[in-house]
């Protein structure tokens, strides 16, 4: 029981991690002017996650 705890915690935690990056990476690009078209590769690059997810997270902050 304790391990499956332990992995959901892992997942929400790294979903979490992952959400408030791109949310961060966004908000500061729109804060330099940096193109849509950069962030969004940028941000599957290092993320590695598909252009779509990437586009999904950045609609409301764009």
């Amino acid at each position: 029981m304790c391990e499956l705890f332990d992995q959901y915690w892992r997942k929400g935690y790294i979903e979490g991690y992952i959400q408030g990056y791109m949310q961060g990476y966004i908000l500061m690009g729109k804060c330099y002017n940096v193109a849509y078209e950069n962030i969004l590769q940028n941000l599957c690059q290092k993320l590695n996650i598909s252009r779509e997810e990437v586009e999904k997270q950045m609609k409301p902050y764009w």
